[in-house]
């Protein structure tokens, strides 16, 4: 037998233990540890594939929690109206309640931008005094902030010392109807060429 496996993009080592006599084996080129064995080649090739197609599952249910946290942080934003956006956005993203939903265990994750916000107003003294940005404006940036979080695996503070609410307000227009992941290297590039700029190494 070979010493891999393939299956929908994935490959997988095929190992056997002389002490259990079967075979056995892990998907390669993935985080997690999905592994499979069989007392047969072919038993293994079937639990290799059935291993496979539990993992994408859960990465399909993983990404919609993700992409669903990613609005509920978009909609509180969205509500912030009644306070000044650039001290909102930079309260909330040095917050505690940021710092728990960066965390992929914290329950704050199941809850809605109403809650959050409480929790935000409980923790920060909010200020009235500055601009208000247009809703739709501060719905994005909330919304790229957590996808950054999500898929980047970046803390909230971080992405706000590359990105500040000045920088992604003023590159809405240009950013907002690009997929996140362009949206966010165009800022990362932005933020580079400031940092070349000004002779920073």
């Amino acid at each position: 037998m070979n010493n891999t496996m393939h299956y929908k993009g994935y490959t997988g080592s095929v190992e056997f233990s002389d002490a259990d006599g079967v075979f056995y084996g892990k998907v390669q080129g993935i985080r997690s540890l999905v592994s499979y064995e069989g007392a047969t080649e072919q038993e293994l090739e079937i639990d290799f594939h059935k291993a496979v197609d539990e993992f994408l599952a859960a990465c399909e249910v993983e990404d919609c929690i993700r992409l669903k946290l990613c609005d509920v942080q978009g909609r509180l934003f969205k509500i912030s109206t009644a306070y000044a956006s650039e001290s909102f956005i930079r309260n909330f993203m040095f917050s505690e309640v940021a710092q728990r939903l960066d965390s992929p265990y914290s329950k704050l994750q199941c809850v809605g931008e109403e809650y959050l916000l409480e929790e935000l107003e409980d923790e920060r003294k909010l200020s009235t005094v500055g601009e208000t940005y247009d809703p739709k404006v501060l719905y994005w940036i909330g919304y790229l902030y957590r996808y950054w979080a999500c898929y980047r695996n970046e803390s909230s503070k971080a992405i706000y010392k590359i990105a500040p609410a000045r920088t992604m307000k003023r590159n809405y227009q240009p950013f907002h109807a690009l997929d996140p992941d362009v949206a966010i290297d165009n800022l990362i590039e932005i933020r580079e060429q400031r940092v070349r700029g000004k002779g920073t190494p």
